[in-house]
């Protein structure tokens, strides 16, 4: 099993650049700066989350995904979390404010401040991080991050950012390290490149996207019809290829769980064991699994 280390501050905020420059990037830099698969599918894996729970598609920024992009890798890089410092302290190897964030009686404008240091971002920002002993992955991550309690409260603006607005989303992953930076402030940068074929995205493609309904629910071998009424999936996995959730799905059903099936929505495959028509159902359940299941949750079609 994957083991990692989740770091939260009460106070948070955004990192970095390219770690050799000085002062704040050029349009240029933002301009060439490019979102790779797994960090989108982080991206989406969160807002699909917020989604099921009604609450707004959080749009994605080119600003914060960047600073968050130079943040882990000065983590990787310069380690300035030793000595009893943490994941949300900066290294002074780059042009930035460094910080001890455990020690620093100033850390909170440490955090709040970078985005205002790096890039063209005007507001504060919000940091989850965590780092896992082996390649971090946008599932791994996402599941780490919703089954702790304040890290979940901040996917879900409840507890202390129940009166915080999420306005602008940026994700890295690199190394081991996995970076989310929030701010309630719109990003004035505007769309992001996919690193894979330069394609650029817009701030709310996935609102767009969501908007235009593309949902299609199917089972291993044969396609499920979208039910009329509500139902409530229990999600124990998800896959970007569809032979790997069948081959998931096989294993349940050998397993004795005979109503495990895929569901696709958008562009990932998710595996199901259950499906309910009332959402009480769908929890009991749940909490029966969760020692069975690692990150068990519920996805409402």
């Amino acid at each position: 099993m994957k083991k990692g280390l989740i770091v939260l501050a009460a106070i948070l905020a955004i990192p970095v650049l390219s770690l050799a420059q000085r002062g704040k990037p050029e349009k240029r830099m933002l301009e060439e700066f490019c979102m790779t698969t797994d960090e989108i599918h982080l991206y989406r894996l969160i807002n699909e989350y917020r989604l099921a729970a009604s609450l707004e598609i959080i749009p994605v920024s080119n600003s914060l995904s960047y600073v968050a992009h130079v943040h882990i890798r000065d983590l990787y890089q310069n380690r300035p979390d030793l000595q009893n410092c943490n994941l949300h302290s900066w290294s002074d190897k780059g042009d930035w404010t460094p910080c001890c964030y455990a020690k620093d009686p100033n850390r909170t404008n440490c955090m709040w401040n970078k985005p205002r240091e790096l890039t063209g971002y005007k507001g504060n920002g919000q940091e989850l991080i965590l780092w896992e002993n082996v390649q971090a992955t946008p599932l791994s991550a996402f599941d780490q991050w919703r089954n702790f309690d304040l890290t979940n409260d901040m996917f879900l603006n409840r507890g202390r950012w129940a009166e915080k607005e999420w306005k602008a989303m940026g994700v890295a992953l690199y190394e081991g390290y996995a970076s989310v930076w929030f701010g309630e402030v719109t990003d004035p940068h505007g769309d992001v490149k996919l690193c894979t074929n330069a394609t650029r995205l817009s701030p709310t493609w996935l609102l767009d996207e969501t908007a235009r309904q593309t949902e299609v629910v199917e089972e291993a071998s044969e396609p499920v019809e979208l039910q009329d009424s509500v139902r409530y999936y229990l999600i124990v996995s998800s896959f970007k290829e569809k032979t790997q959730a069948n081959k998931e799905v096989e294993r349940l059903k050998t397993n004795g769980y005979n109503e495990a099936k895929v569901i696709f929505k958008e562009t990932n495959y998710r595996v199901s064991v259950y499906d309910y028509t009332k959402l009480e159902e769908a929890q009991k359940t749940r909490k029966q699994l969760t020692n069975v299941f690692k990150g068990l949750w519920i996805m409402e079609l």
